[in-house]
């Protein structure tokens, strides 16, 4: 092999996989060492070095032996799906919106507000925590497209709650043509027996969503994704990530270190205590929050946007906003209900005396689940109660405790029994 064949920037074949050259180096012997970034799917974004001395078998990628294909689809569909392809990939540098017009949705100007905020940043971060209602679905998609027009978008995970995993996946594809893969346990599992013991499957598909308890409850994830980066990572309702000592907030922490761009979502990031919006403002910019823990809306504003449908003055976007009309049902309770709720008030009462006197507040929690549970329904709570004494029955050991208590539990579990029947004798006679 002569020199003049290879040159950076030339594309070549080794191994069965396509690579570009990225630099050409030659050995003591004359044989040439070539530094080389994958581009086909097994080894995109790797970055290998090949000796010509070895690797016998590397051919370049010659423009003339292109083949040319006649499109024959109708009105030339393929020919332009191309061209589209080539603009759209094609990198721009601008201060305003380029591609959000073009989705599929009513485009307001009050959701480019996040990523035009966004995009003054050194590092293009942003909490989004418009009102329920705003479409802060709609300002990830804007946030992601943008990014993926200006070159900086090509890894991408969305990290959600499982159950609207699919919603948030059908809007980045409907709207934004983004196609977002699915991956759960099952499916990392199938692509890791379609690689190499030693490929990472998170880097497998550039574009994914996943849940994010798939991940923080499977340790052995954490193996990939600590070697694993992306352009764009989006956390859907951050609030449940706030808390840094728990699960969610430590996977949080970490994935916000591993990312250029980060989108975190809710309508609810604050629940009131300092410490827990200051660790979602840490994700965005650790340098945010001064040292002494104390901020305020000058420290913090630049890293987050918040509306409410008050706040929209659009007038045609208003209109669409519907006013809630509460209708409130009243029903009369039975004797029995009536009966289980003050037993239950009593207990509550009781407990909230206890934690006065400086007793622990396991019987007014338990107090307050018991009643939750009756709220759900009568037959849900009676569920919970067999099960408790279930529990306290087969234990070894004594507890103070109203929940280890078994003539309290019987006690509830009679009343609810009662509840029941009536019901049920009701409803026969009706």
């Amino acid at each position: 092999m002569s020199q003049l064949n290879f040159s950076e920037g030339q594309k070549i074949t080794a191994r069965g996989e396509d690579f570009l050259i990225s630099k050409v180096d030659t050995n003591f012997d004359g044989s040439f060492l070539l530094h080389a970034q994958g581009i086909s799917e097994l080894v995109k974004g790797k970055s290998f070095v090949f000796d010509c001395s070895i690797d016998t078998g590397i051919s370049t990628v010659d423009p003339a032996l292109t083949r040319l294909i006649p499109d024959i689809d109708s009105g030339y569909r393929k020919t332009k799906l191309f061209i589209e392809t080539q603009i759209r990939n094609s990198s721009i540098y601008s201060d305003k919106i380029t591609i959000a017009p073009k989705a599929a949705f009513n485009m307001a100007e009050y959701q480019l507000t996040p990523t035009l905020k966004a995009l003054k940043l050194a590092r293009p971060r942003i909490l989004i925590a418009d009102g329920v209602g705003l479409g802060k679905t709609i300002e990830v998609g804007i946030f992601i497209a943008e990014l993926m027009k200006r070159g900086k978008g090509k890894r991408i995970m969305v990290l959600a709650l499982k159950s609207i995993l699919a919603q948030f996946q059908q809007e980045m594809w409907n709207r934004f043509a983004i196609p977002l893969v699915r991956l759960d346990s099952e499916g990392i599992s199938r692509i890791k027996t379609k690689l190499p013991a030693n490929k990472n499957p998170f880097e497998y598909y550039d574009k994914t969503i996943i849940s994010i308890d798939t991940l923080k409850n499977n340790a052995k994830f954490r193996h990939y994704i600590e070697k694993s980066h992306w352009d764009i990572i989006v956390i859907d309702e951050c609030h449940t990530v706030a808390n840094i000592d728990s699960q969610r907030g430590d996977l949080a922490q970490f994935l916000s270190q591993q990312c250029d761009a980060l989108v975190l979502t809710s309508a609810t990031p604050h629940n009131g205590r300092k410490e827990s919006f200051a660790n979602i403002i840490r994700m965005i910019e650790p340098t945010a929050i001064p040292r002494s823990g104390e901020y305020g809306k000058a420290d913090i504003e630049e890293y987050y946007v918040s509306r409410f449908k008050n706040d929209i003055e659009d007038s045609a976007v208003r209109a669409n906003f519907q006013d809630r009309e509460i209708v409130r049902i009243s029903t009369d309770l039975t004797d029995d209900e009536i009966d289980f709720l003050k037993f239950q008030q009593n207990l509550k009462f009781n407990a909230l005396d206890g934690i006065r006197k400086g007793k622990n507040k396991n019987d007014f929690l338990f107090s307050i689940g018991i009643f939750k549970a009756f709220l759900s329904s009568p037959q849900a709570a009676l569920v919970s109660i067999n099960h408790r004494i279930e529990k306290v029955t087969a234990a070894t050991s004594d507890s103070d405790d109203l929940e280890d208590n078994l003539a309290v539990l019987n006690e509830l579990k009679s009343k609810l029994e009662n509840i029941l029947e009536r019901n049920r004798t009701a409803s026969i006679v009706n």
